[in-house]
């Protein structure tokens, strides 16, 4: 008798989507997204339309600068963002430290976009920990 569990193209396919979805959270520590405002606007003949802002720029909501559609970039709180005619989609570039003990501290470098994990009493040793996100 013949295995047709994921024979089928339509099941390979939504077992790969799966795992792929799945790994996402792996990537990044958080996403998120800032979706476009669709405006209803009055025309100069009464009708009303719709606007959706699709070519406007998108604003960071950390740096607040302003980026054209299709521009991508690095804010000051090192999140990797995209404008898009949709909106703007951002995601956390470093990963956090997670699992150090109480006698260590974390040491952002936002420039380099890093961090480093240290006994509070000397920077000169670092501490075991673990990560979470990129």
């Amino acid at each position: 008798m013949r295995n047709t569990k994921l024979s089928s193209p339509n099941m390979r396919k939504t077992t790969l989507i799966l795992i792929l979805g799945a790994l996402v959270p792996l990537a990044y520590t958080y996403c998120y997204q800032t979706l476009r405002e669709l405006k209803v606007i009055r025309g100069s003949n009464g009708e009303f339309r719709t606007d959706d802002g699709a070519q406007e720029p998108c604003q960071d909501t950390v740096d607040k600068d302003w980026h054209p559609v299709g521009a991508t970039w690095t804010n000051s709180r090192c999140e990797d963002c995209s404008c898009s005619t949709s909106g703007m989609w951002c995601c956390d570039r470093m990963g956090r430290p997670v699992g150090y003990g109480p006698d260590c501290m974390v040491l952002f470098d936002w420039e380099a976009c890093s961090f480093d994990v240290v006994k509070k009493n000397d920077r000169t040793i670092h501490c075991e920990h673990g990560k979470v996100g990129k």
